[in-house]
């Protein structure tokens, strides 16, 4: 049986079986790098100044916010190291957050998944080049793979 994709005027075969390992190979790359020619549709148009005003008092709040949270417990001190809240991927979330909200990447789940990732990434790196624990790694190496 034949498989028509849509948006082309070629027929893929779908019969795996009666093919070789490299025909196989061939159209499901293809069909995969296929994708990267885009749908061609138009950009979505330009945005007005209201919206880039509210982008801006949107972005200069939430970050005013968290460097008030900075500011408050910068002060405290835990173990004898200090606390800090402000990190520099913030900056950029909340420009993308309010400048384009539809967008794939400034969903909630990639968010908060994507600082989840990053944040366990970065302790696991300190524990192992530490002193304190078992120092594992060499620094340079953790210094080049922790975000």
């Amino acid at each position: 049986s034949n498989l028509e994709v849509p948006g082309d005027s070629y027929t893929l075969v779908q019969d795996d079986d009666n093919q070789s390992l490299v025909a196989r190979i061939k159209r499901k790359s293809w069909i995969y790098f296929k994708k990267y020619l885009g749908q061609r549709a138009q950009p979505p148009g330009r945005h007005g100044p209201g919206y880039c005003l509210m982008a801006l008092i949107g972005t200069f709040l939430s970050l005013l916010l968290i460097s008030g949270i900075d500011e408050t417990i910068t002060g405290i001190k835990y173990e004898e190291d200090t606390l800090f809240a402000l990190i520099a991927s913030f900056g950029a979330v909340t420009s993308m957050a309010f400048g384009a909200p539809t967008s794939f990447f400034v969903q909630p789940r990639n968010i908060i998944g994507g600082h989840v990732i990053a944040t366990v990434v970065a302790l696991s790196m300190d524990y192992l080049v530490n002193d304190d624990y078992y120092p594992v790694i060499p620094e340079w190496l953790a210094a080049a793979i922790a975000p």
